[in-house]
């Protein structure tokens, strides 16, 4: 705290001038605002859980200017998620894990990857289904969202 006095008092004419108070008022804004907006985000995520679709995350990031996409996802990693989604394609990376690709709209895709030895039934799963996907955000992308801890099941129908 000492150093944070010390630096104030050797700025204070650069700090208190017209070009510091319009800058010390932009960094307090964007900190508090960026605080706000993650609360806001995971209390309407948690009133809501359904309201949070992977093309709407991704048109939110796309609005973003480029070094604010991380911010953005901050607010929404390591939020649980559900959705139902068309299975784009999968790629086996090692003897073992697979990541696949979903669609999450007109121009994203959401990711993960599984372990194939904990489910083997993944194998049988073909392009174009229909999947339900669980499991944890973490990073959301200007064209993807990548979860962790995923898991895939069959939608269940309704007559």
């Amino acid at each position: 705290m000492n150093t944070l006095n010390q630096v104030v008092f050797e700025n204070a004419k650069w700090i208190f001038s017209g070009v510091g108070v319009p800058v010390l008022f932009f960094i307090v804004r964007y900190l508090l605002k960026s605080k706000t907006t993650a609360r806001i985000a995971e209390s309407n995520h948690a009133a809501h859980p359904n309201l949070l679709k992977p093309d709407i995350l991704i048109d939110e990031a796309k609005k973003r200017p480029p070094l604010m996409v991380t911010a953005f996802s901050q607010q929404y990693e390591g939020l649980p998620v559900e959705w139902c989604l068309e299975l784009l394609s999968a790629v086996e990376k090692n003897g073992n894990e697979a990541e696949f690709f979903f669609s999450a709209g007109r121009n994203g895709m959401v990711t993960c990857v599984f372990d194939l030895s904990k489910e083997p039934l993944i194998r049988a799963v073909s392009k174009g289904m229909r999947l339900n996907i669980k499991g944890i955000i973490k990073q959301v992308f200007d064209y993807r969202i990548d979860l962790r801890d995923a898991s895939l099941s069959l939608p269940v129908e309704t007559v």
